[in-house]
């Protein structure tokens, strides 16, 4: 519930995050296979509130193009979440999320050069997007950085990584499903956490609301940064 309680407040402030903090953290507290999973599950509870809200915001046709390459990663993740054994699992998780750790601070948040934010980059990105939440679970950057590209103003960049996130780990969990991988234990777990979710995305909207946006991107940088190091820490101990 506290993992849950501090990934909700950074994805009710941003729009992002949620599985970039709680992934690696849970990894530790209930193994990494799990944790993939039980991230989905919640990750839809997380993203669905923020993308109904504020679906007057969405940019559909991006949002519709991240999700279509979505579509097409999501089994292949399932596939490496399968045979990827546990530890190797586990330090993945870290590594990319140190790796995109570091994309999105020298992004900086500025838009990308014109040319940029092309069709087939969106699908791109939404393809590694699905890839990832299947796999290790942490599925926030690409998408980030083509929202980054297209210049996307705080409040429609938040509506359309939210849409595009609940979309993609719905279908996760379902995939999931499929494969007998969201078992009642999980489900519990589930159950758990979800009042640590609704009390983190009540905190993050005023977070963001009253904290300035470079100051508070700068705090969850630092945060991505210290779970995906407790998260490469277990894995070689």
């Amino acid at each position: 519930m506290a993992v849950v309680l501090l990934a909700g407040t950074v994805q009710g402030a941003s729009g992002f995050g949620f599985s970039l903090v709680a992934v690696p953290l849970l990894a530790v507290a209930a193994g990494p296979k799990d944790a993939v999973v039980l991230a989905s599950v919640l990750a839809v509870v997380s993203t669905a509130g923020l993308a109904v809200r504020f679906r007057d915001q969405v940019d559909r046709p991006l949002a519709l193009r991240l999700l279509a390459g979505a579509c097409v990663g999501l089994p292949f993740g399932a596939v490496v979440l399968q045979v990827v054994p546990a530890d190797a699992l586990l330090l993945t998780i870290g590594v990319v999320v140190l790796a995109f750790t570091v994309l999105l601070a020298r992004r900086g948040g500025q838009p990308a050069p014109a040319g940029v934010a092309g069709t087939g980059s969106d699908v791109g990105a939404g393809l590694l997007c699905g890839l990832l939440t299947t796999s290790v679970g942490t599925n926030g950057p690409p998408v980030v950085l083509r929202l980054q590209a297209h210049g996307l103003p705080a409040g429609r960049f938040r509506a359309t990584a939210s849409a595009v996130f609940v979309g993609c780990n719905l279908a996760a969990v379902v995939i999931f499903a499929a494969g007998g991988r969201v078992d009642r234990e999980l489900l519990v777990q589930a159950a758990v956490a979800v009042p640590g979710l609704v009390l983190g995305l009540w905190a993050g909207d005023r977070v963001h609301r009253r904290l300035p946006a470079e100051r508070f991107r700068s705090m969850v940088l630092g945060l991505m940064v210290l779970t995906a190091l407790a998260a490469v820490l277990a894995a070689l101990r």
